[in-house]
């Protein structure tokens, strides 16, 4: 990603969370410092919970929401719970996650959404800016990408799925299934654990 790529992405940041962004290394990085964040639910440890923003740019490149809902399933099983984050399309009014044990997308600004990102183990979402808000606060990312994207800055904790060769299962991302995912977020987790 060229310079000017990247300070855009810094300008976005600042002026949607209200707060100073800088680069480090090639990377955002933004001062949570001050930031309060969203009231997480009672007897809910937030370094247990995964961030999941299945809020996309246009339907034709979105994971499904089902899949999503069967991938929170799957993190569940292994002691993980959930958060929604992100900020729905005009599109996805209709669509929320409701396995999740807050929500933190429509009604919380995306200010305290990086906040509530902060404090979780891992986000997973589409290539949104809010996969390098996630990088700007420090929490590794799982970015779900449709057949033959490709995508930039890569950061030390970013970690990109692509469909596997297979079945095609979703015209929207072709054959990236929930294992795809799930696999990923095991060697997510195995990499860049902040509960370690």
């Amino acid at each position: 990603m060229a310079r000017m790529q990247i300070m855009n992405l810094i300008a976005h940041l600042k002026q949607e969370c209200g707060v100073e962004v800088s680069l480090e290394s090639g990377r955002p990085v933004l001062d949570i410092s001050a930031m309060k964040g969203p009231r997480w639910p009672r007897k809910v440890n937030p370094a247990l919970c995964v961030a999941i923003d299945p809020y996309g740019p246009d339907a034709k490149r979105r994971w499904p929401v089902p899949r999503f809902e069967i991938l929170i399933a799957n993190l569940d099983s292994i002691g993980l719970k959930s958060v929604a984050v992100g900020v729905p399309g005009l599109d996805q009014a209709d669509e929320s996650l409701s396995r999740v044990v807050a929500d933190f997308s429509a009604k919380v600004d995306l200010r305290n959404q990086a906040a509530a990102i902060s404090k979780c183990i891992l986000w997973i979402g589409h290539d949104t800016p809010r996969r390098h808000l996630a990088a700007a606060v420090g929490t590794p990312q799982l970015v779900l990408l449709p057949h033959g994207e490709e995508s930039e800055p890569s950061y030390s904790d970013t970690l990109f799925v692509k469909p596997s060769r297979g079945p095609v299962e979703s015209k929207v991302l072709g054959p990236l299934s929930v294992t795809d995912a799930a696999e990923a977020v095991q060697k997510l987790l195995k990499r860049f654990s902040k509960s370690q």
